[in-house]
């Protein structure tokens, strides 16, 4: 498998070792700047936080001697000299999930305790993009020949909506080849499509009960909080977040508020009717309850989650995100929730359609990435198809692979269930697993550099 051997694995570990309390130093400088994406203010497209935290990193990449560029405060990018111009480019971002409640930890105050370290951002994505940085110069400060041009893309608004990378990409050159290091590892060649729907109730009236109706911080994550007002009286439950790509670990905290509401004599018909919809909706993660369940053979079973609820005009509103199958078109989705809505006197709106990402399996990248991983692991590995939403989606050539690697058995048994995850409250990052896995994709871009793109 090329030019990769033992000596130059040891130079490759003995370099990352080395440089593990500048990794850690990098990482803190980006996840203690709050960067959810928001409504543009000035020329920051995407809020002060993430403007914010784009320019900690292009001051960092241009501190370990790499050539930057700010693409209009979208997105910026960075390379080791000559043109920009590149054969892969790798595309992190620097935007976050909202910080939520029931932090044991400060979320935007890098704890590091056992190994870890605690703080919104550390997993998802910033310690992956800094990790990539170091991956590249790695492999040029030991002088390993490769013939592959590397450049590195910072996004500020992956969790929202992607616009930052459809900006680059309608208005500068994609490299031939695009890799999101936001999964884990080998390689993720598919991503399911992302489906997000608004349901409405007919407009409230004077008699209606309702006058408070909300839930929920971002359409990816499972709401750990639900409030209503009912004729003067409050009701709160509390659930645990979770990525909606992977809700089985939370808990919907609509699920019990709409129970409660359920039971009330006040609520008017059309009150009742919207939440009986909405019942049915967060019955399940599969949409099973709803009727619109699917799945295919590469990518299994879809996810359907009521993530959000707000009075919007008037209206009780449930935003649901679903993650369809690679395989499966989202017509006969949108067109069941639809004739569901209909029949409880609602209407649905379909906010956005993220089709899925499909790369080919059988590329010899892919296969060869995943060859390498497995040997470097010490057992058979397999690519796959993910739920999660990357970039790969929105680039004409490209899959997520790495930084995410097996933890100890022991991973966040230092937290309570429901926390450490990505979009969940005390979100941590096992520093080791983060240093192994750079030492993984150094060897992955030195196996794949004599392969065609």
């Amino acid at each position: 498998m090329g030019i990769y051997n033992a000596e130059t694995a040891k130079k490759i570990s003995d370099y990352i070792d080395q440089k593990r309390e500048e990794i850690i130093a990098d990482i803190i400088r980006l996840v203690e700047i709050p960067s959810v994406s928001a409504p543009a203010v000035n020329e920051k497209p995407f809020g002060e936080g993430s403007y914010n935290a784009l320019m900690e990193m292009l001051k960092i990449v241009k501190e370990h001697g790499m050539v930057t560029r700010n693409y209009e405060n979208y997105c910026g990018g960075a390379w080791f000299e000559g043109s920009e111009d590149a054969d892969i480019g790798f595309w992190g971002h620097l935007d976050v999930v909202p910080e939520g409640d029931n932090w044991i930890y400060e979320p935007y105050k890098a704890t590091l305790k056992d190994g870890y370290m605690i703080a919104r951002g550390a997993s998802d994505n910033k310690g992956p993009t800094v990790a990539t940085m170091y991956a590249v110069q790695c492999l040029k400060d030991l002088g390993i020949p490769l013939k592959k041009k590397y450049k590195l893309f910072f996004g500020c608004d992956e969790e929202k909506g992607m616009e930052d990378v459809q900006y680059y990409a309608k208005n500068y050159p994609c490299p031939a080849l695009c890799i999101t290091p936001d999964s884990s590892f080998p390689v993720k060649y598919a991503e399911k499509g992302i489906l997000e729907v608004n349901l409405y109730s007919k407009p409230l009236t004077d008699s209606s009960a309702i006058t408070e109706f909300k839930a929920g911080l971002a359409s990816n994550m499972v709401p750990n909080y639900a409030h209503a007002k009912a004729c003067g009286v409050s009701y709160d439950t509390v659930g645990a977040s979770a990525h909606t790509a992977y809700p089985y670990a939370g808990v919907n905290a609509l699920v019990e508020l709409l129970d409660k509401l359920l039971a009330l004599d006040t609520l008017t018909a059309d009150e009742r009717a919207a939440f009986e919809l909405y019942r049915v909706i967060v019955s399940d993660f599969n949409g099973i309850a709803a009727g619109i369940a699917c799945k295919d053979d590469i990518s299994g079973d879809m996810t359907c989650v009521g993530s959000m609820a707000d009075i919007e005009n008037g209206r009780l509103m449930l935003h649901i995100n679903i993650r369809y199958p690679v395989r499966v078109p989202s017509d006969g989705i949108i067109a069941g929730l639809k004739a569901l809505s209909e029949k409880y006197g609602c209407d649905c709106f379909v906010k956005n359609d993220s089709k899925p990402n499909d790369f080919p399996a059988d590329h010899p990248i892919v296969t060869t990435i995943t060859a390498v991983c497995s040997d470097f692991e010490g057992k058979e590995m397999e690519s796959s198809v993910m739920g999660g939403g990357t970039y790969a989606r929105k680039l004409p050539k490209a899959f997520a692979c790495g930084m995410g690697l097996d933890k100890p058995e022991d991973f966040k048994d230092f937290l309570p269930e429901g926390h450490g995850g990505a979009h969940a409250p005390d979100e941590c990052l096992h520093i080791d697993t983060l240093l192994r896995g750079i030492k993984l994709f150094c060897r992955c871009l030195i196996e794949i550099d004599e392969l065609e793109i």
